[in-house]
């Protein structure tokens, strides 16, 4: 059997921290893609196909890791609003049961 599943604000929270994390580093390698144009700028003039082909592969990648990166941070946001509901709701709750026990 396994352990129920217990989620809070905070484990909320956390989650979506990591997402953010992964966010910046998809975007510190994204941002790689300058160095490895500058890279392959270097061959001679013999290399002028490999220059192209890597320019769209670059440029490819960047939009992938783009992507990505959203991807992320969409989901960073989406926790960080459902850990900001699941206090609004528990905080609900409670003042509903104080007014019931006051009724």
């Amino acid at each position: 059997m396994t352990e129920p599943l217990k989620l809070t604000p905070s484990v909320l929270r956390e989650v979506a921290e990591g997402h953010g994390d992964v966010a910046n580093l998809v975007d510190t390698a994204r941002e790689a893609g300058g160095d490895i144009l500058a890279a392959v700028e270097s061959f001679g003039p013999l290399f002028h196909g490999v220059k192209a082909a890597v320019g769209d592969i670059v440029a490819d990648r960047s939009e992938k890791l783009g992507t990505h990166a959203a991807r992320h941070r969409l989901a960073a946001d989406e926790l960080h609003k459902s850990a900001h509901r699941m206090i609004n709701t528990d905080d609900d709750q409670a003042a509903n049961l104080r007014n019931v026990e006051q009724a």
